[in-house]
């Protein structure tokens, strides 16, 4: 095979950064702001062919990218590819039809230490299994459609002309669906040379389910206080976890259900849920401040969609203080949408917004 002409190169590049830039978003908007508009001269790189090349042929992009799948196809051939994984880590299934090129990057055909730019092709019925890393991330979908979960949350299905973000080291999992999926990339931040930590099988937490007379009540209420400290201070009137009492823990556990995530018999996740009306309504989710980002909190709502199932609930409800932001963009990372606002009594502005969503099926 024989490497790509300076020219061509060129032009592909000018093509993809310019289609980067064609995506709605701030996300996108910044990606692309960090991509030059000249990448300067170019590295020698051999040829390399991967699975992902031929993914290529068979994608049908929205029209907008025609040309730009043109150019990739056109000069495939003349480029390095690359995987990242081997069959042992990642399962052959996924590596048969994946590939992807570093136009830009520490290894990139262009040498940046600032960004990663590319493009990656991945196989129909993949899965690209849950995964993380230090570099925040972006796709922007060329042709084709995928499914992407965060926690261990609910799939949500994006198709082409959308970009996905992923913050630096937040779990997340991609699955294709009937057809191939060719996706713009790029990485900020952090290790860019960084191979992201796959979970290994197995790895994910089980969560218990308390009954009254779990003997550790004082270690979950330490966890509620410890996880809602932060909260002091920013949300008026003060959390209802500091009235909170250890027999009220246990009276919940047998009208309502109350789980925990343990490591070594030590509590560091919780989350409580009551029937209320039509909706399984849940409370107190805390996770222990030496276990975020390991997607406990989306293992816990997965128990919570199990139990609202069997009691026949068609959705989960929960409540969030208006001041925590942060609070609001996670849950909408687990596919909870704003359903209302409502004021603690004495108030005369909305102090809380009302989030649900369906009820997920089961897997």
């Amino acid at each position: 095979m024989t490497p790509i002409a300076p020219a061509d190169l060129r032009a592909l590049y000018d093509a993809a950064r310019t289609a980067l830039v064609s995506f709605p978003g701030v996300e996108a908007a910044r990606f692309a702001a960090a991509l030059p508009a000249d990448p300067g001269k170019p590295r020698p790189l051999a040829p390399v062919w991967k699975p992902g090349a031929a993914q290529l042929a068979p994608a049908r992009p929205a029209p907008a990218f025609e040309s730009l799948l043109g150019l990739m196809r056109a000069h495939a051939d003349g480029l390095e590819w690359r995987q990242s994984y081997s069959a042992a880590e990642i399962g052959e299934s996924y590596l048969k039809g994946m590939g992807y090129v570093e136009l830009m990057g520490p290894r990139g055909h262009y040498p940046s230490d600032a960004v990663v730019f590319g493009f990656v092709a991945i196989g129909p019925e993949s899965l690209y299994p849950e995964h993380r890393h230090r570099a925040e991330e972006i796709y922007a979908i060329l042709s084709g459609t995928g499914e992407w979960r965060y926690d261990l949350g609910l799939w949500t299905r994006h198709g082409a002309g959308e970009a996905v973000h992923s913050a630096p080291n937040h779990w997340h999992a991609l699955r294709t669906g009937a057809g191939p999926l060719v996706m713009l990339y790029a990485w900020m931040g952090g290790d860019l040379t960084q191979k992201s930590e796959i979970a290994p099988p197995g790895a994910a937490m089980e969560p218990r389910r308390l009954t009254p007379d779990y003997p550790h009540w004082d270690a979950v209420l330490a966890l509620i206080l410890d996880a809602f400290a932060f909260m002091e201070g920013r949300i008026d009137p003060p959390s209802s976890a500091h009235r909170l009492t250890v027999a009220d823990m246990a009276a919940q556990a047998g009208t309502g259900a109350v789980w925990v995530i343990e490591e070594q018999g030590r509590p560091v996740a919780c989350l409580f849920a009551r029937p209320q009306g039509d909706a399984l309504y849940l409370g107190k989710l805390a996770v222990a401040r030496s276990h975020r980002s390991r997607g406990l909190a989306g293992i816990l709502v997965a128990a919570a969609d199990a139990e609202a199932r069997a009691r026949g609930h068609a959705r989960l409800e929960l409540q969030t203080r208006v001041e925590l932001a942060e609070n609001h963009a996670a849950f909408a990372r687990m596919g909870f949408l704003k359903t209302g606002e409502t004021a603690h009594e004495g108030y005369d502005r909305p102090t809380s917004i009302t989030m649900s969503r369906p009820v997920a099926e089961a897997r």
